[in-house]
């Protein structure tokens, strides 16, 4: 309906304004579509690589220290934010650091709030963050251009993730407070 309002009533769209808006959607959609793929093919590989088995045996040690533990696991997941998209981060690496975060009595709940931001930590770092690139594409700017007035807002998300890993009541407490 709304469609036919801008048509019809008020008159701001004609139809090959229409068609100039479907090819720009279907651009910026293409994109998205394209950091999408690309982001199941590393999952791919990781996976058939064997890669979330030996990151399981080789961090099983650090489960007596789970401050170390949590700090290690969010920097993978910001490592891998870079270039994997949220939904495979989530898929590949959840079933793998679950038990680790259970042997080290690490609360799943913070770990799921850590580990969420620092997916996004990992989405919008300079310079692949797949986040930035859509950005860039929407808004027809380069990754040069658009950097600079990102790195403060960049290093507010770095100082609130490690703020929440070495001060886990800063989640647990608010929490608490409604009803978790």
């Amino acid at each position: 309906m709304p469609l036919l309002w801008v048509f019809f009533v008020y008159r701001e769209l004609k139809f090959k304004d229409l068609i100039k808006s479907f090819v720009s959607a279907a651009k910026m959609s293409s994109v998205v579509m394209f950091l999408a793929a690309t982001a199941q093919v590393a999952a791919y590989m990781m996976t058939i690589s064997r890669i979330p088995q030996m990151l399981t045996e080789s961090l099983h040690g650090l489960t007596e220290h789970p401050a170390l533990l949590n700090l290690v696991l969010q920097v993978i997941i910001i490592i891998m934010g870079t270039c994997i998209d949220v939904v495979p981060t989530i898929l590949i690496m959840t079933p793998i650091m679950l038990p680790l975060i259970h042997a080290a009595g690490i609360d799943p709940i913070y770990f799921g709030v850590v580990f969420t931001l620092a997916n996004v930590l990992g989405l919008t770092s300079p310079p692949v963050g797949p986040v930035l690139n859509v950005a860039c594409a929407t808004g027809k700017v380069s990754m040069e251009k658009i950097i600079k007035p990102v790195i403060p807002y960049y290093i507010l998300q770095v100082i609130l993730v490690f703020a929440l890993i070495f001060f886990p009541p800063l989640v647990t407490v608010p929490l608490k407070w409604f009803g978790g």
